[in-house]
């Protein structure tokens, strides 16, 4: 999770926000304010050149976080269908307590699963899935 600041790209974002089940105005009105970014370099306190931000998220911009939790719950949602469809299984504490596949937090990620080549290649396949749906 820690590099998707380096490979989100704006198309990417713009189909896992619609995955989400965000309206189309929006993720137009949205997409419009994070692809129009510009920046400029003050030299001596005055703006001497500006730069176009041309794709993905940027760091330091106060709405990449936001954009990253999207992103991170895109790749829940893929953990959570494998889940429901008996693909991977996850944990469970007791006999009643829901199963727990995956647990995010800030950019570190841990997932669970039974110690057998079949679910692993599962997980692996998902991931491989979301570095593809990223770039």
């Amino acid at each position: 999770m820690s590099k998707v600041f380096d490979r989100v790209e704006w198309d990417c974002l713009a189909r896992v926000i619609l995955k989400l089940g965000f309206h189309d105005l929006w993720i137009f009105i949205f997409m419009m304010s994070i692809t129009s970014v510009s920046y400029s370099v003050l030299i001596n306190g005055e703006p001497k050149c500006e730069i176009i931000h041309s794709w993905g998220i940027c760091q330091g911009d106060p709405l990449s976080p936001f954009l990253l939790l999207l992103c991170a719950d895109f790749l829940s949602m893929m953990l959570q269908r494998k889940e429901r469809l008996g693909n991977i299984k996850g944990i469970s504490i007791c006999l009643r307590a829901p199963h727990l596949s995956h647990l995010f937090f800030v950019d570190d990620s841990i997932f669970f699963c039974r110690a057998n080549m079949g679910e692993y290649q599962r997980i692996w396949g998902i991931h491989q899935d979301y570095d593809v749906a990223l770039e």
